[in-house]
């Protein structure tokens, strides 16, 4: 397995996102309707298939914070707010 850091690590990375910015995210499995959030020391089976990076951010000034300083994590959240709409 890989450690849940780790991974949320290597995502950020590959996504473009400012380190500081990793902790409004988190990895779930499940993409629609997620029925797990991985957490710090958790160990990721190798193969599961259906894990999503997600926005894990409840404040609104934070997030308005945050997308104004980090164009990817704008992204990411406009991604994500658009998805949410297009499934109801």
């Amino acid at each position: 397995g890989v450690l849940y850091e780790d991974l949320l690590k290597k995502t950020g990375v590959e996504l473009g996102l400012k380190k500081e910015s990793l902790k409004y995210f988190t990895i779930c499995q499940g993409h629609e309707w997620p029925i797990k959030r991985f957490k710090t020391g958790d160990v990721i089976a190798l193969g599961l298939q259906d894990l999503s990076f997600q926005k894990w951010c409840f404040d609104l000034k934070e997030e308005r914070d945050l997308i104004l300083r980090d164009p990817a994590a704008t992204h990411l959240i406009f991604s994500q707010a658009q998805h949410d709409i297009s499934t109801g």
